[in-house]
């Protein structure tokens, strides 16, 4: 029993010193090694931990830098910054950043620049995390905030009713009810089977019955997007192809849920400040075809 205890404690103290605190780490960029070498520590660019094992240590310089919310609650961000210079043939493989002993895997970087340094993007996790690395590095926490926006949405059938089989088309239409100018994206996702900036839900006998199932083709390939500006009282209209989603073969009423993705932007950027959704209803109703006249 004795020999069980000793093992078990051996085992749980290799652990707690393979996997250490960034703390001990300089602030700067690292090279993540690709096999068993390097240090191991805990990785704060995920809710959910992890572990990254860091080898070389590249540049102690990070400059530039911005920290930009990318959720509503404001539970993860953004960090962008510029590292380096690193040594000439240095820019290729993993990276990670490390600042006050948080260590966030690098997501995207530039090639290496003409003075040697490197742009890099990476993610950080918790507000906690987000507000020490803006102290560290001197600069403003972009929080995210409700921008005021006001909207009615409805959707509609293009047509009141529909024969089994027949191409079924939605009119969604969204007013600016509200004080607020507002501007998003329209397209990026439609370059495909369908415009998967729409989904829906869809429920037979007027919304008690069963759930249709999708059947169509979800394949995305982007899209050309355009910026669509609502002031006060102004209307923006998006028609869509409800059989894309969904098969009706059968005559019935059907419940239908409309759902479209707004990324709403700066008044003067591109950047996205808010992620919502318009959301309204409708009925579809499918009717048997009328009977031959005799």
């Amino acid at each position: 029993m004795n020999i069980v205890r000793c093992c078990v404690a051996l085992a749980v103290l290799a652990l707690s010193v393979l996997t250490a605190s960034a703390d001990d780490l300089r602030t700067g960029l690292y090279r993540i090694s690709d096999d068993e070498t390097g240090q191991v520590v805990q990785r704060s660019d995920t809710a959910t931990g992890g572990e990254v094992r860091l080898s070389d240590f590249l540049s102690e310089n990070l400059s530039e830098a911005s920290l930009l919310s990318v959720a509503n609650d404001n539970s993860l961000y953004r960090l962008s910054l510029k590292a380096g210079p690193i040594p000439k043939g240095e820019d290729k493989g993993r990276f990670a950043v490390v600042v006050a002993g948080l260590c966030m895997p690098v997501s995207s970087h530039s090639d290496r620049r003409e003075d040697g340094s490197l742009e890099i993007g990476c993610m950080v996790a918790g507000e906690k995390a987000g507000k020490t690395i803006a102290e560290a590095l001197g600069i403003e926490l972009q929080l995210r905030k409700h921008p005021g926006h006001e909207l009615l949405v409805t959707v509609e059938p293009e047509q009141p009713s529909y024969r089994p089989g027949e191409a079924v088309t939605l009119v969604m239409t969204i007013k600016n009810v509200g004080e607020t100018t507002v501007s998003f994206f329209d397209g990026g996702q439609q370059r495909g089977p369908r415009n998967n900036q729409f989904s829906f839900i869809a429920f037979s006998n007027a919304g008690s019955g069963r759930a249709l199932p999708d059947t169509g083709d979800p394949t995305n390939l982007g899209g050309l997007a355009g910026i669509k500006r609502l002031g006060p009282g102004d209307v923006f209209t998006k028609g869509v192809l409800l059989t894309d989603w969904f098969k009706f073969s059968e005559p019935d009423s059907f419940q239908i849920t409309a759902i479209y993705q707004l990324g709403l932007l700066g008044e003067d950027s591109f950047r996205t400040i808010w992620e919502d959704f318009a959301v309204a209803q409708c009925l579809v109703r499918v009717s048997a075809p009328e009977p031959a006249n005799n």
